[in-house]
């Protein structure tokens, strides 16, 4: 019994859909214009998206449409209608990340599946169990979780797993790096890749890093050696990121994996020749890992680079202004892209000369040749293919996917014509006008055959062709044509269609407002000296440290213990909580509990699901601005951070960063703090609102505002305290 995994490709465009539907692909995720998180790829208009969703179906390759942004609420009525036109469509699945998004799915559209997007930071039983309870089919795992982590998660939801391409040194979904520094929004599918800029680090000691590196830059995932063990795992479906990249690309890297998965079906030897694993390495590469998946820790991060390496194919021998003598180690071809480590300048090979100055097409292996120095170049080096226009040709002059039918083809004297055909699944049958007896010549078998069989530039080839006709009768053979194409379209428009899911009418949830609005001020801390400095002014007093919570916390009742990120929670009863994940709400009906601003709160469907999960306050996203806020109507109390340095990345097995700051080209400082295998990165600017826009802020439904100290003194925490108390007490005279 054959394996029943997937193998899930992404399209950027139609190019790379069509690339990854005859590559092998058994599933395909796109986006449209609107709440995709690949803003910055092509992607797919209405109308582009239904006729993807339709030659997906063609091919039985199924359509997920990521709608996997953050959503405001002014935006959900929109996401609705966005939903109900792809359910229309056809479309197999949505990948979402909002759980207020999820919730109006479900109510309004109980039959369509939803995907977790891996944004939702999965990688919990608890996180799968609350996905559960929403209507959630599959869930995608967290990119920083391992096989053996994955695979301990008892669950009957579907298990879908990343295992090529780009990955992020943040925890997945829990990065505000770009959107806090350059108001890029990662969770608006805007980032801007802050992680592959270099940076320098200062030790603890004061000593800095004397050359900046790419010290944020993960290397390529490629689970090609290990994919066996995948195939093992109880994982469903198998992910292969790379919505911007090229047709080749998607249709390369899906060729491989779907080798591999016909080797292990077939009890086949697991591995790709060193000639495809070149191609690999040409098409796009960062380098590669095995990733938090297998636990490669020591191989995770390229510091020298966060481009394309590309495979070296040759060194410079010689140089001047003119021209550059190559000594090849690889084949060159006209056109193909390069790159020079000297200088790390790139060019295309728009002309290629051997020794005696002539042009030609391509250099093999120990060739010389020169090239035109364009790039300025002005010592030896080592020269990296980064594109092959060749290898473009070759790899996109792939063969189409082909459907195997059966014909039967009946013609009888007097009785009209009819063709039928059937791929296994539909049957087809069309009809044409009444056979008259020849006159002179009758049409042979042998003719009906040719036009029957004309099929080249449909999707379908003939597996057998079945006749019943006389042997004196006369068939015009454009009849002949006319019903060949007739039922050939009508196979399409059968094999094209899905049945639309159930949507319910879009209506505005009732809620109750609350009558009355009693502000308060509220903050975290992360020493014993700042939670002195906060017990007589705070309303809440969020804790970082257990130590520090269970010291004071009888003593004071105002205090609430920050739960980490990343960890297993402890099954507290009892106490007074800031649950900073989904994977945390299960606790919210055994104690006192806040939401905190990692949950990307930022519509009141996400609101009344947490109210229904026994949760006393939310956070709202610190990415809402004043108009997102004023749009969110009362369900419950609401919470905006209005001072300190928010994190901005967390990051797994982040020892290699072991200091005090992280500094940026502009000499910005990040302060760093280690946690066990928790690397938590804060911004190197403080949120600082201003009296006006906290009365403005209070003039909305919220009822509480946060002021987080990371670094500040006793006396500091106190002098931030009485400003934003004076901002208070000035709202309260309005």
């Amino acid at each position: 019994m054959l394996n029943k995994k997937e193998l899930l490709a992404p399209a950027g465009d139609m190019e790379s859909l069509k690339a990854a539907v005859h590559a092998g692909a058994d599933a395909v995720y796109l986006g449209g214009k609107r709440f995709g998180a690949r803003r910055f790829s092509p992607n797919f208009s209405h109308e582009e998206l239904k006729i993807a969703v339709d030659y997906a179906h063609l091919y039985e390759v199924k359509v997920y449409v990521t709608v996997n942004t953050m959503i405001y609420e002014r935006e959900m009525e929109d996401a609705y209608q966005y939903a109900k036109f792809l359910s229309e469509i056809g479309v197999d699945a949505l990948i979402v990340q909002d759980i207020g998004l999820i919730r109006l799915l479900h109510i309004h559209f109980p039959e369509l599946e939803l995907h977790a997007s891996t944004q939702l930071h999965n990688y919990t039983k608890n996180n799968f169990d609350e996905l559960a309870r929403l209507g959630v089919k599959r869930v995608v795992l967290a990119r920083e979780s391992s096989l053996s982590e994955i695979e301990s998660i008892s669950t009957s939801l579907e298990k879908e797993v990343f295992i090529h391409g780009a990955i992020c040194i943040s925890y997945s979904g829990q990065c505000l790096f770009s959107s806090l520094v350059l108001g890029r929004s990662g969770n608006r599918g805007e980032c801007a890749g802050m992680c592959r800029l270099p940076f320098t680090l200062e030790k603890a000691d004061g000593k800095i890093l004397k050359e900046p590196a790419y010290l944020l830059s993960p290397k390529d995932l490629c689970t090609v050696s290990k994919f066996k063990e995948l195939m093992d795992s109880d994982i469903k479906s198998f992910k292969i990121e790379g919505r911007m990249k090229s047709a080749t690309y998607v249709y390369l890297v899906v060729k491989i994996y779907r080798y591999l998965m016909y080797a292990y079906d077939e009890g086949k030897e697991m591995c790709i020749s060193d000639t495809l694993m070149k191609q690999l390495k040409t098409v796009f590469h960062r380098g590669f890992t095995l990733g938090h998946l297998f636990e490669d820790k020591e191989n995770f991060r390229n510091t020298k680079g966060p481009n394309h390496q590309g495979i070296v194919i040759g060194q410079v021998k010689s140089v001047d202004k003119k021209r550059i003598e190559l000594l090849l180690t690889d084949d060159l071809y006209q056109e193909d892209g390069i790159r020079f480590s000297r200088n790390q300048k790139g060019m295309i090979v728009n002309f290629l000369y051997d020794r005696k100055g002539n042009l030609i097409s391509s250099g093999k292996r120990g060739d010389t040749v020169f090239l035109d120095n364009k790039v300025s170049l002005e010592g030896k080096s080592d020269v990296v293919k980064t594109s092959s226009k060749y290898l473009d040709g070759e790899i996109l002059n792939y063969p189409q996917k082909k459907i195997s039918v059966d014909i039967s083809f009946r013609a009888r004297v007097g009785e009209v014509i009819s063709l039928s055909v059937t791929d296994g699944v539909f049957l087809i049958s069309v009809e044409g006008p009444r056979v008259e007896k020849a006159k002179n010549c009758a049409t042979s078998r042998e003719d009906i055959e040719k036009h029957l069989s004309k099929l080249g530039d449909t999707p379908y080839q003939i597996s057998k062709l079945l006749f019943d006709i006389d042997n004196d009768g006369f068939i015009p053979m454009k009849v002949v044509n006319h019903l060949r194409q007739e039922a050939v379209l009508k196979l399409n428009e059968a094999r094209f269609f899905r049945k639309p899911v159930k949507a319910y009418p879009f209506l505005p949830e009732k809620y109750e407002g609350k009558k009355e609005k009693n502000v308060t001020i509220s903050c975290l801390v992360r020493t014993e000296e700042q939670l002195l400095a906060c017990l007589n002014s705070a309303c809440r007093i969020y804790v970082t440290n257990p130590e520090l919570y269970f010291q004071y916390k009888e003593k004071y009742p105002q205090l609430y213990l920050r739960l980490d990120r990343g960890k297993e929670s402890p099954d507290y009863v009892g106490e007074r909580l800031l649950l900073t994940e989904i994977s945390q709400l299960f606790l919210a009906s055994k104690n006192q509990a806040v939401a905190d601003y990692y949950l990307n709160v930022a519509n009141h469907y996400f609101l009344s699901y947490l109210k229904s999960r026994s949760i006393l306050c939310s956070t709202l996203s610190v990415e809402a601005k004043l108009q997102d806020i004023e749009e969110i109507p009362s369900v419950m109390d609401m919470e905006v951070i209005v001072y300190g340095n928010l994190e901005v990345m967390l990051i797994k097995n982040g020892d290699f960063l072991a200091g005090k700051y992280l500094i940026d080209r502009n000499k910005e400082k990040y302060p760093i703090f280690q946690d066990d295998e928790i690397t938590h990165l804060f911004s190197y600017q403080k949120e600082w609102f201003s009296e006006s826009e906290v009365l403005s802020i209070l003039s909305t439904s919220i009822s509480s505002i946060r002021l987080e100290f990371l670094e500040e003194s006793s006396q500091e925490v106190k002098n931030v305290l009485k400003k934003y108390q004076e901002m208070l007490a000035n709202f309260s005279k309005l």
